[in-house]
């Protein structure tokens, strides 16, 4: 085997020793799926919440006296 080849399979052997020992040192516990659940959760109802308050501002900003009164200032400028 030339050199290339041994640091090829160096790295791919370092690679599954990494995550074989991070999945039994417990890095992948269930705790912490749990923990990514709930923020990603967290992060679902921020967007819904999110949406909601787009809708409103798009119906403002559509209402015709939002236009008139926008009109009506920059005829005054």
């Amino acid at each position: 085997m030339n050199v290339t080849a041994v640091c090829i399979v160096a790295i791919i052997a370092w690679a599954f020793v990494s995550l074989f020992s991070n999945h039994k040192d417990g890095k992948y516990s269930k705790g912490k799926w749990q923990s990514a659940e709930s923020k990603m959760s967290d992060l679902e109802s921020e967007i819904a919440q999110m949406n909601e308050r787009i809708q409103v501002l798009e119906k403002i900003v559509v209402d015709e006296k939002y236009e008139l009164n926008r009109k009506f200032d920059e005829l005054n400028k």
